[in-house]
């Protein structure tokens, strides 16, 4: 059990040089233990009494770019791959132990403050004092100017989709959409053009295909899931978005980064 545990959970962390980082062993792993913890955060979340709309999108978002900017710190070697507490190595800045450090940054932040509009500005902070020194280190503006530009076409794209059937789109369905369309524009665009390669599973199959099918099907994977949910109870189906919308910017963020900043 502790060899089987090491090949295919611990070697990928500790040697990203000789292991991929995904193998369909700890993707299913790791899928099945997002599945729980969607399931426990959202009892917590009710717990709190905090209603899952866009104010909530708005506090959350700023904590993605936080995450996101200290995955591309550990990336450029700024911050160490692991570390040890108690004879136990952490991974605390690599997936998927940084979801959990950003997840326990964002309820502390949320417990010190109770409001969300205060939270949101915790988030903010943390977000400028991560990704400001990024920016600084932009290498490759036009790259990281296509993968913006690319989810801002999908966006408009479903917003004028959208009004022409006379619906009026919400924060959150457009946030899906958004952020869904910005990690399929930014693996394109940095597979096609800036020497980079699809580290997961389903995506390297998709990618096989061609860089853009890839943008195509993530943009058309944000249009199906609202328009799936649209007509669900409006806390549950904004749930699955708030899901849906960190799984698409939390990587997509973390590649824009990645590829303006040539690491």
């Amino acid at each position: 059990m502790a060899d089987w545990v090491q090949e295919y959970f611990i070697n990928p962390l500790a040697q990203p040089n000789a292991y991929a980082p995904y193998n369909v062993v700890n993707t299913a792993v790791f899928a099945c233990l997002a599945l729980a913890a969607a399931f426990l955060l959202y009892q917590f979340i009710k717990r709190l009494r905090v209603r899952i709309d866009a104010r909530l999108f708005y506090a959350i978002i700023p904590f993605v770019f936080f995450g996101s900017a200290l995955r591309v710190w550990e990336d450029a070697g700024w911050l160490p791959r692991a570390f040890e507490l108690g004879g136990i190595t952490f991974y605390p800045f690599v997936t998927p132990e940084i979801y959990v450090l950003v997840f326990l940054v964002l309820v502390t932040a949320y417990f010190l403050t109770r409001n969300l509009e205060s939270t949101r500005n915790a988030g903010i902070l943390l977000a400028a004092i991560t990704v400001l020194p990024l920016l600084a280190q932009v290498k490759q503006p036009a790259l990281a100017f296509g993968i913006v530009f690319l989810a801002s076409v999908a966006l408009a794209i479903f917003v004028w989709l959208w009004w022409y059937r006379k619906l009026r789109p919400t924060i959150p369905e457009k946030m899906v959409v958004f952020a869904q369309s910005l990690d399929g524009a930014a693996s394109f665009l940095g597979i096609q053009f800036g020497n980079y390669f699809e580290q997961h599973i389903v995506g390297g199959l998709i990618m096989g295909l061609s860089p853009i099918v890839f943008f195509l099907v993530k943009a058309a994977f944000g249009f199906a899931v609202v328009e799936i949910l649209r007509n669900e109870k409006e806390e549950e189906r904004n749930y699955v978005f708030l899901l849906i919308m960190i799984f698409g910017l939390a990587p997509g963020l973390r590649d824009l980064l990645r590829i303006a900043c040539g690491v």
